[in-house]
């Protein structure tokens, strides 16, 4: 998500169009010059079968097949021949190399976990370095506090560039920190040059700002080269650079897209504290409903877990761009959408919600932040989902969420709110549905293929609570 603007458009378009990253094969890291040994104390344990050689080269000498689960002192390592990483065994009789992606570094446990991911919490928004270098502080921090954000990831540095983002998170840091707001130092490494990247990463984690203020944590948005293992030795050598007690999250596509659906989600759970999904729904200039907006980000949340561990920490991106800026009508997301992305990543225990990109948000969705922190709280399914000043439904007196699900073993959907009048369809147990309006004891739904029709209210839970839009502070009890 580097999201210089034809980066977005161009992501966008590879969801649509199901391009994807050329392989890692395709562009080879850079070799390193003969004896360019980087020094490293870790202990590491081999996940499979793995052969010691007498170089960091795949073709070397072979001097022993070490058996899995093996443990192994690492006193160096260097990118060798054809660009792959290389750990240096150091025990006594096993003095040789290991390819870095059979060998997982043992992690020392961290003093307080939940500590460490608490930056995370609640809601955020992206930022890029242009954005910060042309305006004060001050201002960012202001209107960050007026929207409710508690968080923020401002980018600082990026391959082939380096750690450039001194000068503004010299500003930011103490005001940020002052206002009780979180600063997460966004970078973006291509992974073609792993010892160039590791330092940029590192200068930007470890940045100290002369009032003593350093960034919360350390987010890398890694989405060119994705290779199993050029993944797996960059999350592994960062983390033992700086150990457990800094907070590294990684920004990944989607489980669900195509480029996801390669994506090494196993191997950068072994290093990182939390991963941080690009789930941007918009991916074909057409509308969306709150339904479908719900479900994928519901299903991009399982998918990682799938491919993890059920408690994997995950913290969701959401949308506010439009991706199709030239389509013939405007494709940003409304402000159903972003309630559903909200309540999707509250119902699947993310650890908070932040939002890409702080200029192309619109004056709708920025006032919609302010309702969010408590939204964006795991395990409240009861909050309600709206926004104090934001009317989902012109001329309906009473609206309700706009999404509800499936509590009953179906609901069946008619042309009228009547049981006499014509059956539609039947929605399953579990069915997530856009709910337009309430009459009586009837609700106006409608489906992510865009079916609309009349279901009993008993049918469906309600994932919120009414929004009277006579009196928008009625139901505004948004406290955590």
């Amino acid at each position: 998500m580097r999201w210089r603007w034809l980066a977005v458009v161009c992501l966008a378009l590879a969801l649509a169009l199901g391009a994807s990253p050329a392989p890692s094969q395709a562009a080879a890291l850079p070799v390193e010059p003969t004896g360019a040994v980087r020094p490293l104390h870790a202990v590491g344990s081999l996940r499979r079968p793995t052969n010691l050689r007498v170089a960091p080269d795949a073709q070397a000498p072979r001097l022993a097949l070490l058996h899995a689960e093996a443990m192994l002192a690492l006193d160096g390592w260097a990118v060798g021949t054809g660009g792959a990483a290389w750990y240096h065994s150091a025990d006594a009789h096993l003095h040789g190399w290991i390819y870095a992606d059979n060998v997982v570094l043992q992690r020392p446990h961290a003093s307080g976990p939940a500590a460490t991911l608490a930056p995370l919490r609640r809601t955020g928004m992206w930022l890029t370095y242009p954005l910060l270098r042309r305006t004060s502080a001050a201002a960012l921090v202001a209107t960050a506090r007026a929207a409710g954000l508690a968080h923020l990831y401002v980018e600082v540095g990026i391959s082939g560039d380096g750690f450039y983002g001194a000068p503004g998170l010299t500003a930011l840091l103490p005001a940020a920190h002052h206002a009780g707001l979180a600063v997460i130092a966004w970078v973006y490494p291509s992974l073609r040059d792993l010892p160039a990247d590791l330092a940029l990463s590192i200068a930007a984690a470890r940045y100290v700002a002369p009032s003593g203020d350093r960034p919360d944590g350390l987010i890398a948005d890694v989405e060119e080269n994705m290779g199993e293992g050029e993944v797996h030795a960059y999350g592994q050598l960062l983390r033992a650079a700086l150990g457990s007690g800094t907070l590294m999250a990684i920004a990944t596509y989607p489980p669900q897209s195509l480029p996801g659906a390669a994506y090494p989600f196993a191997s950068a759970a072994l290093s990182w504290d939390a991963i941080v999904p690009m789930d941007y729904w918009h991916t074909s200039p057409r509308r969306y409903s709150p339904a479908e907006v719900y479900r994928y980000v519901r299903e991009s949340v399982a998918g990682i877990r799938a491919r993890t561990r059920p408690a994997m920490p995950v913290a969701v991106i959401g949308q506010m761009f439009d991706a199709f800026s030239a389509a013939p009508t405007p494709q940003t997301p409304g402000a159903a959408e972003i309630l559903a992305c909200a309540a999707a990543a509250r119902d699947s225990g993310s650890l908070g919600l932040s939002f890409f990109e702080w200029r192309h948000a619109t004056a709708e969705e920025w006032r919609l932040l302010a309702a969010l922190p408590a939204l964006a709280t795991a395990g409240r399914a009861t909050t309600a989902l709206h926004a104090p000043g934001v009317d989902l439904s012109p001329g309906v007196a009473g609206y309700a969420p706009p999404f509800g699900q499936v509590g009953g073993p179906w609901a069946h959907l008619r042309t009228a709110p009547s049981t006499a009048a014509p059956l539609i369809l039947i929605e399953p147990h579990g069915a997530v549905l856009s709910v337009l309006r309430l009459g009586g004891a009837w609700a106006y739904v409608e489906n992510s293929a865009g079916v609309t029709g009349w279901t009993p209210r008993a049918a469906i839970r309600l994932i919120g609570r009414s929004l009277d839009k006579h009196n928008h502070n009625r139901s505004a009890n948004l406290a955590p």
